[in-house]
């Protein structure tokens, strides 16, 4: 099947916003500890700030705050950014490896499951060598459950999509 000039663009696209988030994982985990900190605690105060916005009172006690905010560096800092890179790397692993005949299909997705742990272990890896920063099996975890939650609506759809590419294809037969 010959591909269009748009499809491949699309697929390096994809490509690059992948390669973009693992290299930004990546330098991020090698920043020290206090500029890494007073990164987390800017986009944290963002965060309290626009909640403040529209429900005031929210944080009326300190503890809230410090509460949130080891809250927040967990879930925009790890989960969420892992769950970005699961849909991205994993569309980039099935665009890329989707046409290798020695592949079953389904060992793509596993393949990004793996890519996801490796990545989430890198990460925690190159902060236990970086100054006041330390890694953390937790942090793995977390990052993984997020990379996992972000590969799961990508098999959902290719699923669906492939399941009704041999549909059609069955009833071209007949």
């Amino acid at each position: 099947m010959k591909k269009s000039v748009s499809s491949i663009v699309v697929k390096y696209i994809i490509l690059a916003i992948a390669l973009a988030i693992n290299v930004f994982i990546i330098v991020n985990a090698f920043i020290e500890g206090v500029k890494s900190s007073e990164i987390s605690n800017g986009a944290s105060e963002v965060a309290i700030k626009v909640i403040e916005d529209v429900s005031p009172g929210t944080f009326a006690v300190e503890a809230s705050k410090v509460s949130f905010k080891q809250f927040f560096r967990k879930f925009a800092g790890h989960f969420c950014l892992f769950g970005l890179n699961g849909i991205f790397s994993s569309i980039a692993f099935y665009l890329f490896l989707r046409d290798v005949k020695v592949l079953p299909k389904w060992s793509i997705h596993i393949i990004s499951a793996v890519f996801g742990f490796v990545m989430a272990c890198l990460s925690e890896l190159a902060q236990i060598s970086t100054d006041g920063r330390t890694g953390s099996m937790k942090d793995v975890l977390i990052d993984s459950s997020g990379y996992l939650l972000g590969l799961l609506p990508v098999v959902i759809v290719v699923l669906i999509v492939e399941y009704n590419i041999k549909k059609i294809q069955k009833k071209q037969v007949e």
